[in-house]
């Protein structure tokens, strides 16, 4: 199972941010084909994620991903705003904000996370 494991605290950020690296993807508005990324660190207000396809700040999309805070995976699901994007060794990192979700959803990620200050 993968486990999170936290990141440094950044006194602008309002939530610890954790390692984690999974699978996911991303719909923005307007488009049928989903970008595929990888996440590179989790929080309870957004994600990094790292991808190949540059992506406009500002602008809001969907992402869904598997989430296995106890070793069996869950989907996931969120309306996120992107933040920005870097370029950096041949990948795109984006951060994005959590803008909207379920209340199942925000109890599964923080059930996540949740994992991540246990170890």
């Amino acid at each position: 199972m993968t486990r999170p494991s936290p990141l440094p605290h950044d006194e602008r950020r309002g939530t610890p941010r954790f390692k984690l690296v999974i699978r996911g993807r991303l719909l923005l508005p307007g488009r049928k084909d989903f970008i595929e990324f990888r996440t590179s660190d989790l929080s309870m207000g957004g994600v990094g994620i790292v991808h190949d396809q540059l992506l406009p700040a500002g602008a809001q999309a969907r992402i869904g991903m598997m989430l296995m805070p106890d070793g069996v995976p869950e989907p996931f699901e969120a309306e996120v705003r992107i933040q920005h994007s870097t370029f950096g060794a041949m990948v795109l990192r984006t951060g994005l904000q959590f803008v909207d979700m379920s209340p199942e959803h925000q109890a599964l990620l923080k059930r996540m996370l949740d994992v991540g200050t246990r170890m």
